[in-house]
């Protein structure tokens, strides 16, 4: 990881990481799954494939918000709230 001028380190390949991660997982959980399917629920008082994938990619987009207001934060030298925080 490099490090640039304030001192933090260059966090993009990791987001970028992160982000073709999670594509290439919910590209191999929805391959071949037919679309009535993604809302099924396995079991009674279990969650569908649809709503396992929301909150994976909903994790993906708060844990780099967190990254960025921490970035931010540290640049700036005070709070930033990420838009829609």
């Amino acid at each position: 990881m490099t490090v640039d001028g304030d001192g933090a380190g260059d966090w993009r390949p990791m987001v970028r990481d992160l982000i073709h991660r999670t594509e290439r997982e919910l590209l191999t959980v929805l391959d071949g799954l037919a679309p009535e399917l993604i809302d099924e629920l396995p079991e009674p008082g279990t969650n569908s494939v649809g709503r396992l994938l929301w909150h994976l990619t909903r994790s993906d987009d708060r844990n780099v918000s967190e990254l960025l207001s921490g970035l931010l934060e540290r640049r700036h030298g005070r709070a930033v709230r990420p838009a829609g925080g």
